[in-house]
């Protein structure tokens, strides 16, 4: 099987060189057929996955987690069912804060390994994470619309601190008010 991936790799060189050369749309066409014909599985792939996702633990340890996540990308390309790879990739994810990416990942091995515990377990630590990271974005942005707010309305006299908003207990919504102090 290689030594017939290995054929149809340089066939399909061969006919992207031709079709650089002639610029002709046959030729661009044979390429495409060409390179279509040279996707057979990867016999490695296994291997493969397997050394990328060691590496990556290696960069982990270093603390060098974008180029681990880059690894198990890697693995997953060459073995999309390596449960290993997606769980260091998501770990990777954590360290760099990236929840939402680890969680896909924790939702992944739960599909592949639907009685994982682990799984299980860091992604409902990770979604919790992230409730907090969002939660703590928007204080920051309401404290930056508030400040934007307050250097406008001071060129009036007035504050958004003369807005006050109550929330309707049975249908969820605001009222605003205002309040001269």
């Amino acid at each position: 099987e290689a030594e017939v991936a290995k054929a149809a790799a340089d066939a399909a060189a061969d006919a992207a060189a031709k079709a650089e050369a002639d610029a002709a749309a046959d030729a661009a066409e044979a390429a495409v057929a060409a390179w279509e014909a040279a996707r057979v599985p990867d016999p490695f792939g296994d291997v493969r996955a397997v050394y990328h996702c060691n590496r990556a633990a290696v960069l982990q340890q270093l603390g060098r987690d974008e180029e681990a996540v880059d690894d198990c990308s890697l693995a997953i390309v060459a073995s999309p069912k390596y449960v290993k790879a997606y769980m260091r990739r998501g770990q990777a994810y954590e360290s760099l804060e990236r929840y939402a990416d680890g969680i896909r990942d924790m939702e992944q091995i739960l599909e592949l390994e639907p009685g994982m515990r682990l799984a299980r377990e860091r992604k409902t630590r990770m979604e919790k994470l992230e409730a907090e990271r969002m939660e703590k974005l928007k204080e920051e942005t309401l404290g930056k619309l508030k400040d934007l707010g307050n250097s406008l309305l001071g060129n009036f006299g007035l504050s958004t601190d003369n807005f006050k908003f109550d929330k309707d207990p049975s249908t969820g919504s605001y009222n605003i008010r205002f309040e001269q102090s």
